[in-house]
């Protein structure tokens, strides 16, 4: 029986150590299968990675420059807004000033006015005072001969006269 099972044995011995070998074999396999896989996996990441790290520089970029291009447009407006301002404010003063100007002259004028119809109603009461009072015959004609005013003792007088001729 053992010279029956011995060379069975070293068979399954044999046959034993063929498949742990193979088995050996297929593990080193898996093991190398797996790290390529996982060194294809870092580097598909460390790609996604710096596609996502260039995306988010692009768009951070992006948001930079709009942003300093309305900043500067602000300023710019602002500056325009605030040069208008005082351009306006500018002929705002000078108008004002203008307008001050030609009031003082128009007070003038109208202080010039106001004298000029003081002395002018008091020589015209002077001439009526006189016109009016005078006891020689006073009168105003047209070029046509007309009679345009009498001082009334002429009146008293051509009435006195009239009634004279009547009698």
């Amino acid at each position: 029986m053992v010279q029956q099972t011995l060379p069975n044995l070293v068979e399954y011995h044999a046959a034993w150590n063929d498949f742990v070998e193979y088995q050996g074999h297929q593990m080193d396999r898996a093991q190398q299968l797996d790290a390529a896989s996982g060194a294809a996996t870092r580097k598909a990441m460390m790609f996604l990675i710096a596609f996502a790290v260039l995306f988010a520089g692009a768009i951070g970029s992006f948001v930079m420059r709009s942003i300093a291009w309305h900043v500067n447009n602000r300023k710019r407006s602002e500056e325009a807004l605030r040069s208008a301002r005082d351009e306006l404010d500018d002929k705002v003063r000078q108008r004002t000033a203008d307008l001050a100007r030609v009031n003082q002259a128009l007070e003038l004028e109208v202080a010039e006015r106001k004298i000029a119809e003081a002395e002018h109603r008091e020589s015209e009461k002077r001439y009526r005072d006189l016109f009016e009072n005078a006891n020689d015959i006073i009168y105003t004609h047209d070029l046509q001969g007309n009679y345009t005013s009498v001082i009334r003792p002429a009146k008293r007088l051509s009435a006195i006269r009239m009634k004279k001729h009547s009698q």
